[in-house]
């Protein structure tokens, strides 16, 4: 299906799917702008608003999305975990009265199954929504540039502390990795060329390494081990060469100020918390938090409440999950967490799955490694793409059965 052409005649449904596109466009690469004038609370509701918007947008095409996945028998484990974590999640909202914090789950739910529908209408969906968020990232990365020319004085203060866009240069490492990803997307798939991946990739690993995000350079490891067993292991090799050069290049600049502060961190202190940047504290308030909360947890967003500082959530999906939903939420987020992490292993590996699927199932291995250092599932804007992610690899794996089971 073509979501529109000047060719044909404008009819409901083509405005409808106009319309609908550049809502997920916004979604996946213009949310991030709104930053300058919003923090990660009002951020995760306006997406949150965003996400249901498209789903009574596509009322008709997403419940019967629903019902075609629900309802197959192929996928009575992914039944299973929506229904189990729709449940958890409004038990929970009852028992601490947190429902409308708990919307921010429920939305991108509901997101999932218009990603589906969206994603299966028309294959070249999904990749020209990586598109636009290679776009995004690229455009933030330019005027953090221009910011680091222009006012050379102010600019630590100015860029990492206050920076224009994201209320903090963490939030952007985010974005940096799914972008990375993206761009071996569209390579595996053919829809870019070798040049542009590799002066993309050198841009978005620059800054990773400049700011010094340690999880995003977790999930860079990780992702590019996956790949080198999917056959992209000379592009593997050759993007993490480029990791080494543009390490150099901040070297010789004398602008290695944030990367050496967080090498310090990691290889002089004494201990785990100094490397963790507090986050062992953290962890440990946390769980002991997490006793009084029994099965249900304290709801959805209420760390922030419990930790009186500026940190909203534990920096840990697992912790985040146990703390808000108690024990059955834990429970329900390993054993969710471990099937979809078989799935992605086995989408890997399997020989007749190669490339954009592959390079999809790795991205999303890569960020639950982010996940257990940081707070992936609590920001809107990289959680609303992981979903995205999670529906094209779902669309994608359901073509690839229904084609093996013709004749």
């Amino acid at each position: 299906m073509v979501l529109y052409s000047p060719k044909r005649s404008l009819t409901f449904a083509s405005i409808q799917h106009l319309i609908g596109y550049w809502v997920f466009v916004f979604l996946v690469a213009f949310a991030p702008f709104l930053t300058v004038y919003n923090n990660s609370v009002q951020i995760n509701n306006l997406v949150s608003v965003v996400q249901c918007f498209l789903f009574l947008m596509f009322f008709p095409q997403s419940v019967a999305s629903i019902k075609s996945i629900i309802f197959e028998k192929g996928n009575a484990l992914l039944s299973f975990f929506i229904l189990s974590f729709v449940f958890v999640i409004l038990v929970s909202s009852v028992l601490n009265r947190t429902l409308s914090s708990s919307v921010a789950y429920l939305s991108h739910i509901l997101f999932f199954f218009t990603a589906v529908f969206f994603l299966s209408a028309c294959s070249e969906n999904y990749a020209r929504l990586l598109r636009w968020k290679i776009l995004s990232v690229f455009s933030v990365c330019i005027i953090f540039f221009v910011f680091r020319f222009l006012d050379k004085v102010e600019f630590y203060e100015t860029v990492f502390r206050y920076p224009p866009i994201y209320r903090h240069l963490r939030h952007l490492n985010y974005d940096l990795m799914l972008a990375v990803g993206a761009c071996f997307f569209l390579l595996c798939s053919g829809r870019i060329r070798e040049l542009s991946f590799y002066s993309l990739v050198s841009l978005f690993v620059l800054i990773s390494l400049w700011s010094g995000g340690r999880g995003q350079l977790l999930a860079f490891v990780v992702f590019l081990v996956l790949l080198s067993v999917t056959g992209g292991g000379r592009e593997s090799l050759v993007t993490l060469i480029i990791a080494v050069l543009m390490t150099f290049l901040i070297w010789v600049s004398g602008d290695s100020r944030f990367m050496l502060g967080q090498l310090e961190r990691t290889l002089y202190f004494t201990n785990i918390n100094g490397v963790s940047s507090g986050r062992l504290n953290i962890w440990k308030d946390t769980w002991l938090e997490i006793m009084s909360g029994g099965w249900f947890g304290h709801g959805a967003d209420q760390f922030r409440i419990f930790y009186d500082s500026w940190i909203v959530h534990p920096h840990n999906a697992a912790l985040q999950f146990m703390f808000e939903y108690g024990v059955a939420g834990l429970l329900l987020f390993v054993s969710f967490i471990l099937w979809t992490a078989s799935v992605c292993l086995k989408s890997v590996f399997a020989s007749r799955l190669k490339g954009d699927v592959a390079v999809t199932a790795a991205l999303i291995l890569a960020m639950y490694a982010y996940s257990m250092v940081d707070g992936i599932f609590y920001h809107a804007i990289p959680f609303s793409f992981m979903v995205l992610l999670s529906a094209g690899l779902f669309v994608k794996l359901s073509k690839k059965k229904a084609l093996a089971q013709l004749p």
